[in-house]
């Protein structure tokens, strides 16, 4: 059957003496492969259990999973490893530790063979190996997201599919990875096309927040019972032209998420405000139309100073960007280019890949088959602008750590400290109390457990020392 791609839904384009930007935020280009054909996604995790961030990418055009081990920790990738049996129209990639069994698991979606299924990892040679197939009907299966949904601590996947115009999620039933029937939430949910779970009411629960570029909608399903019992839609916004993604963050620091979105036809990264922390959303605030058919926006604190910033990939302008949060309260600053290096740009993601406490840009162009990264230089500047007693050290031991490690930290001033950990993407995993134990220092111990106290894979995780204004980072890795 032929198909068209909500994705693609793009004219064709000679594609010469494209411009190459001199970043100044961020390092030169740094190519991890350029044989992921039709590169539309790409994420990063510790996938091998050595502690650093490997990449992992879904090229549609050649239906390709592939992964690339971080072979020094600093960000040197190795050649692509496959992972075997892929599928027709590879579209869109998770990494979750499905099976609770402590290491990085792949969820995968296949848009043109309406495929649903995960993979295992099993280390050794092999590494992944198809585990179960949730779908074989998912008819142009297209974004995915992972999170409990139904309250039994083990993650379930929420899929949109863009042909049959559906939203369903699929109920990992036993916590090691076998998958119940589909469940569907909205049967006419007409061009669905970006999905995303994020708890919008603070009951604790993962609600749904769904883009409709068909209709140019975006709305959000809330979880009724936390048991995964959805209702009816909320509209968040009618004020985008064929909106691509979405996705929640903390833009303006109140403590509730609120909604970021791209839409292609009107060049817009906005977002939306949550006002009540209960799923009251404010009036679209445009972030800037200054990409040329933005295909994703993503937030994260790229210059380390505690609010969300913004990310974008732009198709037609062939450029990677990002807005700096210039209050923490969600005004934000103009446009500033991070590469135009990738040919059709159409993923950007924020993690740290060269262990230097700051986040780094994993980024994905369609045209060339690339999977790419740029250096963040923009953390030595921000710890100069810094004001606050001097934090001296900060550490944890035992680390490496299997059970519990206790964090100590030695510091000049106030006995109150920030401490949160966070795993390599920025995501935050919990914050833990600090005592005082003798003059000037203060202790904090983590078990290894996320803030429902659901226990973390094992991988590298990073603690934020945060004392008056001052800011460090630390690394800190589980052990299996």
């Amino acid at each position: 059957m032929e198909r068209t791609f909500v994705v693609l839904s793009l004219c064709v384009m000679v594609l010469t003496g494209l411009p190459s930007a001199i970043p100044l935020d961020f390092g030169e280009e740094m190519i991890i492969t350029t044989t992921a054909d039709g590169a539309i996604d790409t994420r990063a995790a510790d996938l091998d259990g050595d502690g650093d961030a490997d990449v992992l990418s879904a090229s549609v055009i050649d239906g390709k999973l592939a992964w690339y081990e971080n072979t020094d920790g600093l960000g040197a990738f190795g050649p692509e490893r496959p992972i075997l049996p892929s599928y027709e129209g590879a579209s869109a990639v998770l990494i979750v530790d499905i099976d609770r069994d402590e290491d990085q698991d792949v969820v995968a979606a296949f848009y043109v063979g309406d495929r649903i299924a995960w993979y295992e990892n099993v280390g050794g040679e092999d590494a992944f190996v198809l585990h179960q197939i949730l779908s074989d009907s998912a008819d142009g299966a297209q974004s995915l997201d992972d999170g409990d949904m139904n309250g039994d601590g083990w993650p379930d996947i929420v899929a949109a599919t863009w042909e049959n115009n559906t939203l369903a999620w699929y109920a990992n039933t036993d916590g090691q990875g076998t998958f119940g029937p589909e469940r569907v939430i909205d049967a006419e949910a007409t061009g669905i096309a970006c999905v995303v779970l994020a708890d919008l009411d603070g009951d604790q629960d993962r609600d749904i927040v769904a883009g409709m570029p068909s209709i140019d909608r975006i709305f959000w399903y809330e979880n009724l019972d936390g048991l995964g019992t959805y209702g009816l839609r909320n509209l968040i916004s009618d004020e985008t032209d064929n909106v691509l993604s979405v996705v929640t963050a903390d833009l303006d620091g109140d403590g509730d998420l609120d909604v970021l979105s791209a839409s292609s036809d009107d060049d817009k990264i906005a977002w939306y405000e949550n006002l009540d922390g209960e799923g009251s959303f404010g009036a679209q605030q445009v972030i800037t139309t200054a990409g040329d058919y933005p295909f994703r926006a993503q937030a994260a604190d790229l210059d380390n100073d505690e609010d969300m910033d913004v990310l974008s990939a732009s198709g037609m302008d062939h450029t990677y960007a990002w807005y700096e949060n210039l209050d923490g309260e969600g005004t934000f600053g103009p446009q500033r280019v991070i590469s135009t290096a990738g040919l059709f740009p159409h993923c950007i993601r924020a993690a740290d890949l060269d262990r230097d406490d700051d986040l780094d840009i994993l980024a994905a162009s369609w045209e060339d088959d690339k999977v790419a990264w740029y250096r963040n230089d923009l953390y030595p500047a921000a710890v100069d602008r810094m004001e606050g007693p001097p934090l001296l050290k900060g550490c944890a031991l035992p680390n490496p750590f299997s059970s519990r490690t206790t964090l100590c930290i030695e510091h000049c001033g106030s006995d109150e400290i920030a401490l949160d950990i966070h795993d390599p993407t920025g995501r935050w995993i919990r914050s833990l109390t600090s005592r005082v134990e003798r003059d000037g220092v203060l202790s904090a111990v983590w078990n290894g457990t996320d803030a429902s106290g659901t226990p973390v894979a094992a991988g590298l995780y990073w603690c934020r020392f945060r004392a008056g204004g001052l800011l460090r980072m630390r690394p800190i890795l589980r052990l299996r």
